[in-house]
């Protein structure tokens, strides 16, 4: 568990009976955290508003984008399929990364700070990430989907509880985790509990708070505890070693970009994955 939970975990020999995982589906003025693709298909099922959370970096980056003044973006799960996006429409910057760095041929990888400085003001995007790409694209029949983390924490709750108290629907906050594990990563599932916190103090009912409570997420997050958690886990360790560490600060920054990216529609891409259109949101 992230460093920033320790003070969470229980004493040696103290007894602990984990609730069994409650896989009702959630009703109006719920909030949810799942996880991966399992958690995409409880969203779709419960027809709710979705909020995905790829914290590293995915999340950050579609939001930087979007506060850039991007046009739209064109989120796809495979490489070739962001390829085909641009020779299909043709003016579109390619955008992502693989293994951390951004394919041959990209204009920029999967870095918010360095989109930031790209001149992206009215240009279209095609972005791909190895898992954030993938669970928007397993969004689709959901109610709404929108991107979130902690770089726009506030203002993707407030319109996740303005569209889901306006249709009645419940909110799940979907840790992405990394494709081909079940599972959140540390920092999705601390970037989808502080969603779902933010939520909770806005009247909603976090139905399943107790399931993971000192596993995946601490009683009470924090600015330094999200960050300190960003660092700790797995992944921000690799990107560390890759010399990314500025990503996780600004990844792991609360609120600093205030806009959000919703998703509009689906584009197929020959046979593959839906690649999925977001604008921002009310544009």
């Amino acid at each position: 568990m992230p460093a920033s939970g320790q003070d969470h975990q229980r004493e040696a020999g103290e007894a602990h009976v984990k609730p069994e995982k409650d896989t009702t589906l959630a009703g109006p003025g719920t909030v949810r955290v799942v996880a991966g693709a399992e958690g995409c298909q409880e969203a779709v099922e419960a027809g709710a508003v979705a909020l995905m959370v790829d914290a590293l970096r995915a999340s950050a980056t579609i939001t930087a984008l979007t506060s850039a003044g991007a046009g739209t973006i064109f989120v796809a799960t495979h490489v070739e399929q962001a390829r085909r996006v641009k020779e299909q429409i043709g003016d579109v910057l390619l955008i992502g990364e693989r293994e951390g760095f951004p394919p041959e041929g990209f204009d920029a990888g999967n870095s918010p700070e360095e989109v930031l400085g790209l001149g992206v003001e009215g240009r279209q995007i095609a972005f791909t990430s190895t898992t954030g790409a993938a669970r928007l694209g397993q969004l689709r029949g959901a109610h709404a989907v929108l991107v979130g983390g902690p770089v726009n924490a506030t203002a993707v709750v407030e319109a996740a509880a303005r569209l889901a108290s306006a249709a009645g629907h419940p909110v799940y906050a979907l840790a992405a985790g990394l494709t081909g594990r079940p599972g959140g990563t540390e920092e999705d599932w601390l970037g989808a509990a502080l969603l779902a916190q933010g939520l909770a103090g806005r009247g909603y009912d976090w139905v399943n708070r107790a399931e993971h409570l000192g596993e995946h997420w601490p009683a009470e997050l924090t600015p330094e505890g999200v960050r300190e958690g960003f660092f700790a886990g797995a992944h921000g360790q690799s990107l560390v070693e890759k010399g990314l560490s500025n990503d996780i600060t600004a990844c792991s920054r609360i609120d600093w970009l205030p806009v959000v990216a919703q998703v509009v529609g689906y584009r197929e891409i020959d046979d593959g994955p839906p690649v999925a259109e977001l604008k921002p949101l009310d544009d």
